[in-house]
């Protein structure tokens, strides 16, 4: 009688069992695929980010060499008794300081950036 009791346990407990692993199987795959979406969402979003701003950076040099050639021009005119080598390392020096405050701008831009799927995380957590 005991046997059959436990044969009777054992058959009705093996389907919740495997139930219970199917559904556990399925919500990871749901979790992958939600942090899967999440990064790809991401990487999209820097490689647009990226692309524009590698776009704006050379837009910005090619002007700020053509502004620099002509504030040179026009110092080596105003000042010929100045060699034309000190007008260029005076641009020079000028222009690191502004060139010094975008890095470092862009530097904590680009560190407040996360690759990590922080909602399938989240909801990892919670299960």
């Amino acid at each position: 009688m005991l046997e059959e009791v436990r044969e009777e346990i054992d058959f009705k407990i093996t389907p919740l069992l495997g139930g219970i692993a199917e559904d556990l199987s399925n919500l990871l795959r749901q979790e992958l695929a939600l942090a899967r979406s999440e990064l790809r969402a991401q990487t999209n979003r820097m490689i647009g980010a990226g692309l524009a701003m590698a776009g704006a950076v050379l837009f910005f040099l090619i002007s700020l060499l053509l502004g620099v050639l002509a504030m040179i021009a026009y110092l080596a005119e105003t000042f010929p008794q100045l060699p034309l080598w000190s007008i260029f390392l005076g641009a020079a020096v000028f222009l690191l300081v502004p060139a010094t405050l975008l890095l470092r701008r862009g530097k904590k831009e680009f560190e407040r950036l996360s690759l990590i799927p922080e909602k399938a995380l989240q909801t990892f957590s919670e299960s």
